[in-house]
């Protein structure tokens, strides 16, 4: 587990995309495939409106 925002805004960019394939009801056949994307994050900074 990450300690800090920064440690864990490292781990999400370097975490990659993952294809889990998915199968037919005879559990051999691949039918598709389930894609999980990695966090696709931008860091700024929020300014005081004061």
């Amino acid at each position: 587990m990450p300690k800090t925002r920064e440690e864990a805004v490292a781990m999400t960019l370097a975490s990659k995309d993952r294809q889990i394939p998915l199968y037919d009801v005879d559990g051999e056949t691949v039918i598709g495939v389930f894609l999980i994307q990695n966090a696709r994050t931008e860091t700024f900074e929020v300014q005081s409106q004061e």
